[in-house]
């Protein structure tokens, strides 16, 4: 969309690899590290237009700081997140999982 230097922070090693896979084959512009978000963010002194925290606070030990560094280093901020019910959970049998092999 026009963005000048996205960076994109993956704390899992395994996404990671898949990240950069996409990367290469996509030619993408962006910058892929790998490791903490808050600490990428507790030094981070550049300023972004926007923030996608995708899936990201409910693996944030300390959510609030999380948002408050968040919120400071850019105009706009995206949250994506889910959450489990036991109302409407309902137990799985294994047959609706998909999985992929090398």
């Amino acid at each position: 969309m026009g963005a000048a230097e996205p960076i994109a922070v993956e704390a899992n090693s395994i996404n990671f690899l898949k990240c950069l896979c996409v990367k290469e084959i996509h030619d993408l512009k962006a910058k892929f590290a790998l490791g903490d978000i808050q600490s990428y963010l507790d030094g981070c002194s550049r300023q972004f237009d926007i923030v996608v925290a995708s899936r990201v606070l409910y693996h944030s030990q300390e959510p609030i700081r999380f948002l408050e560094q968040a919120t400071r280093v850019e105009e706009h901020l995206y949250l994506w997140m889910h959450y489990y019910s036991e109302t409407i959970h309902t137990p799985s049998n294994g047959q609706d999982r998909h999985f992929i092999s090398a």
